[in-house]
């Protein structure tokens, strides 16, 4: 998908590449000559994975991101363990519904938070992963109706609560 854009003054396009069936997308900002100025990939559309890298005006690299580096359980990791423990293939578009990662400030942890597809299409099951261990912290369910989950406790509502003993 090629988008122009306008953005922070910068006037050029954007450029989304994936694969059929697979959950990463590679992106590609260019300026109006044409030049490179930052490109990076995601997993299931939102979650940014690997580096980002940002570059000037004529091409040439002036920055890099690390999105993996405050997770020591790799993305890879995390597929690798879905699929042993739980036998679920988070490369099958199929059977996600989305996956996310996040840091918790007040609990100095990262965590991955995984979507399922349950017995039905309105039910989603819920895995939260440590971001450095990969155990599991907890799991869900919750069933989505016309008006998603409302009237339900959040998932991680619900983690912290019991995690506190409430």
């Amino acid at each position: 998908m090629n988008t122009e854009y306008d953005k922070s003054e910068i006037i050029g396009y954007r450029e989304d590449c994936s694969y059929p069936h697979s959950p990463y997308t590679y992106s590609y900002e260019y300026n109006t000559e044409g030049y490179l100025i930052k490109s990076w990939a995601t997993f299931y559309g939102n979650m940014r994975v690997g580096k980002m890298i940002e570059y000037d005006a004529n091409g040439f690299k002036i920055k890099e991101t690390d999105f993996d580096a405050p997770y020591k359980f790799s993305v890879t990791d995390l597929v690798n363990k879905m699929q042993k423990d739980y036998h679920i293939d988070l490369m099958d578009k199929q059977n996600v519904f989305s996956i996310n990662r996040f840091d918790h400030k007040d609990l100095r942890t990262a965590y991955y938070e995984v979507i399922v597809y349950g017995n039905s299409c309105a039910q989603k099951i819920f895995y939260y992963l440590d971001g450095t261990t990969g155990d599991l912290l907890f799991k869900t369910s919750r069933t989505f109706g016309d008006e998603g989950m409302k009237g339900q406790e959040l998932p991680f509502d619900e983690y912290l609560r019991k995690k506190e003993g409430k």
